[in-house]
């Protein structure tokens, strides 16, 4: 059950909505950033590795490094870095490097509160001001154009001026981190340029899981113990990985998706769903009908009767 919340304005004017479970959001678009407050204890990440990932990004954040992570969707990009924020008992404001992200969220911008004009800071200078982890989600699904205001802030100099406030110098707090993910090669993203791929020195490359771990994973995460059951998930998955390098389908099923296919097959429990009901309200990953069908003989392979 989630907490209480309030309503609160912080120093910079930015509306925060607090609660002891529940997300913190900050609205600069009025914001469009999400600040999530981790708990003050030290917290082991349930992250599983398939290489070494987890000692290159402990080594960047203690050496003060950029961090670039890669990899297909729904492999644990963010959910790596937000898991370590917890150990590191850090504050991130993740923000979404869409099309329409613009320099106004990152820097700030005036805004008429109160019958007077008052400047907001954007994510950007609120992560450095308060040493937050920023998390540039997506940065190659952002505008060329927005990028560059970042260079400053990402080189050994870790600050920037505030031009449009007055000149305003501000300097890095000495917390501040600066992650960012991206989908390599996907539909709508943009390449990155050397110059700003230089700005981050430690590059993490996030595959799938092996099978056994991404078993293990479901297990402790979704609660599900019969072997076989979890064996024919996971090769659902699998299976749909494999015809995408096949070039038969273009998305194939993420980790993020068997977990949200195997969580609601598990609390199934009063079957109102059938296995084909499942499959559709959570492995739909794609506006093409052929593509679903696809996904759809996968699941009645594994699921005799399926209907």
């Amino acid at each position: 059950m989630r907490g209480l919340k309030t309503i609160t304005r912080n120093k910079n004017g930015l509306k925060l909505l607090k609660s002891n479970k529940a997300t913190v959001k900050t609205d600069i678009k009025t914001l469009k950033d999400f600040t999530r407050e981790k708990k003050t204890e030290s917290t082991k990440t349930a992250f599983i590795q398939t290489g070494n990932e987890l000692n290159t990004i402990k080594y960047a954040i203690e050496n003060k490094k950029n961090v670039l992570v890669t990899g297909h969707t729904g492999t644990g990009k963010t959910f790596l870095i937000e898991q370590l924020s917890k150990e590191y008992n850090a504050k991130t404001i993740n923000v979404s490097c869409d099309i329409d992200l613009d320099k106004n969220d990152l820097i700030g911008h005036y805004e008429y509160i109160n019958d007077k004009t008052v400047w907001i800071d954007g994510a950007v200078i609120t992560a450095l001001k308060n040493g937050y982890w920023l998390i540039l989600d997506e940065i190659n699904f952002s505008k060329s154009e927005v990028l560059p205001i970042l260079n400053s802030v990402l080189d050994y100099r870790k600050r920037i001026e505030l031009k449009e406030h007055n000149n305003e110098l501000i300097n890095a707090h000495k917390n501040f981190r600066v992650f960012a993910t991206m989908n390599a090669n996907y539909t709508g993203t943009n390449d990155l340029n050397q110059a700003f791929r230089n700005r981050f020195p430690i590059r993490i490359e996030l595959e799938y899981l092996s099978k056994e771990n991404e078993i293990k994973l479901i297990k402790n995460t979704v609660g599900i113990k019969d072997k076989t059951l979890l064996e024919k998930i996971v090769n659902i998955a699998c299976d749909s990985r494999r015809m995408q390098k096949d070039g038969k389908i273009f998305n194939p099923i993420s980790t993020r998706n068997i977990l949200e296919f195997s969580e609601m097959l598990h609390k199934n429990t009063d079957k109102k769903f059938n296995i084909i009901d499942i499959a559709k309200a959570t492995l739909n990953l794609s506006d093409e009908t052929s593509e679903l069908d696809d996904i759809l003989n996968i699941v009645k392979n594994y699921f005799s009767g399926a209907e």
